[in-house]
């Protein structure tokens, strides 16, 4: 392992924790108004389960071990089901400006997310 490595995965760590701290206070303060935060909110969710389900699915790549991969690429399908759900429910909230039916589209990759 070279030096450079642990400080990227704090610098890594770090930025994570600040995306988090100012997705947290939008959300939690509201700046811009109602509408704006739930926009934020809805799409910060899809984007933030979009990027695991990448990561996850990246490291499924570079696993040597076929039982091991299988488990990295079921998460990876997890979190990409579950993010797909949450695009659905923010089309709904933001796009046409109306809660998401219940039950309906968003339902069908949240459901598949848990069933992964």
């Amino acid at each position: 392992m070279t030096t450079r490595g642990p400080w990227r995965m704090a610098a890594a760590v770090a930025a994570a924790a600040a995306v988090a701290v100012l997705y947290e206070a939008w959300v939690v303060f509201g700046f811009g108004g109602e509408r704006l935060t739930v926009a934020i909110d809805d799409v910060g969710l899809a984007a933030v389960v979009g990027v695991a389900a990448a990561l996850t699915g990246l490291r499924a790549r570079r696993m040597a071990d076929g039982g091991t991969r299988w488990g990295w690429l079921l998460l990876s399908a997890s979190c990409a089901a579950w993010s797909a759900g949450q695009v659905v429910y923010s089309f709904y909230e933001v796009v046409l400006g109306n809660p998401s039916p219940f039950p309906s589209l968003a339902d069908v990759g949240y459901l598949g997310a848990t069933c992964l």
